[in-house]
């Protein structure tokens, strides 16, 4: 995955005819920044570890599908609730917000209740279905070059 994610930020051709070479490509470390089932789930828990980081990659596990969803944020999170002209946007009493795809809870001291997958930004649906979901994990990478 991180190689993949690598080549995705760096725009390398996929179908080059070093295909052998395309797994070996990491010119990049992933630092583990929060992980739900060891940090918490809490807004309050994910402004603490990811305020402040710039490039970042959030991997969401679906409850009860074999579904892994998120998305890469080159700017800095931040706890203002000022949207900016990236895809992603984050609030105080929220955490990752991927245009399509919102982590909400009813206060920063409260576990995510509710994600919401909904189109609204991206040509194709992030998820087969929309509405509220649930969540057994999520991770917040940040991405530092070697």
């Amino acid at each position: 995955m991180a190689s993949i994610i690598s080549r995705w930020i760096n725009k390398v051709d996929v179908n080059c005819n070093f295909s052998y070479l395309r797994e070996l490509y990491l010119p990049y470390k992933f630092q583990l920044l929060l992980r739900g089932s060891r940090d918490g789930f809490t807004p309050k828990r994910f402004h603490e570890l990811c305020d402040g980081k710039p490039y970042t990659v959030t991997f969401i596990k679906v409850k009860g599908a074999e579904e892994i969803i998120g998305g890469y944020d080159p700017s800095k999170w931040e706890s203002s609730g000022e949207k900016t002209n990236e895809a992603l946007y984050c609030g105080s009493k929220n955490g990752p917000d991927f245009a399509d795809i919102i982590l909400w809870a009813h206060n920063e001291s409260t576990d995510y209740t509710s994600l919401v997958c909904k189109k609204r930004h991206h040509e194709k649906s992030i998820r087969d279905a929309e509405g509220n979901f649930t969540m057994d994990d999520y991770e917040v990478f940040q991405i530092l070059k070697r």
